[in-house]
């Protein structure tokens, strides 16, 4: 288990236990770069920390929690120790990868910059449903810049938002703690700029 700092790490650790459903979990080997020392001194800040010995070398487990700070600390984090090898990277016991992870956590502390993230998250765009020029109000900027490409195809068997969702699984930012599918809505009439102004 993932111990706060203040206590010592003498218990085995389970990374892929339901007990961090909303803890960001970082693990990485005792490394010969030379940024090993930054990378240490930063995880040892983290809200969770402890080390354990895996596969006969030193590994060290981190977990933050989606706040503004602990996301900037993970952020430095990730910046040292992403591209290392046996660096294993979970949310709520699931594996992620890194780019993934980065490309969320920036968008996350974002929108932790605005009284409420919606209208952060949140964009107004035509450009999603294949053959739909209609607008709507689209719940997540990363899924939306990829389905400029995976266009949204209208059916009965799968819903607009579950297709959406299914987007951002393979976007690898379907753990965001912003992302809210409801946020979803037609805009019923054609924007026009009386109407934003």
């Amino acid at each position: 288990m993932l111990l706060p700092l203040h206590i010592p790490p003498k218990q085995t650790i389970q990374p892929f236990s339901s007990d961090y459903k909303g803890i960001l979990i970082l693990v990485f080997p005792k490394s010969k770069s030379e940024f090993f020392p930054f990378a240490l001194q930063i995880a040892k800040s983290s809200k969770y920390y402890c080390e354990s010995i895996l596969f006969k070398k030193d590994h060290f487990f981190t977990g933050f929690e989606m706040e503004a700070h602990q996301i900037k600390t993970a952020l430095a984090l990730l910046r040292y120790i992403s591209d290392w090898k046996g660096v294993y990277i979970l949310f709520n016991g699931i594996e992620k990868k890194s780019y993934d992870v980065l490309q969320t956590l920036r968008c996350v502390l974002d929108s932790l910059l605005v009284d409420e993230p919606k209208k952060y998250c949140c964009s107004i765009s035509n450009n999603f449903i294949k053959n739909d020029n209609s607008y709507w109000i689209h719940p997540c900027r990363i899924v939306l810049t990829q389905q400029e490409y995976y266009k949204v195809i209208p059916n009965s068997e799968l819903t607009i938002q579950d297709q959406i969702f299914a987007q951002a699984i393979k976007s690898g930012c379907e753990w965001c703690p912003q992302l809210n599918i409801i946020n979803l809505k037609s805009l019923e009439n054609n924007l026009i700029l009386k109407d934003i102004q």
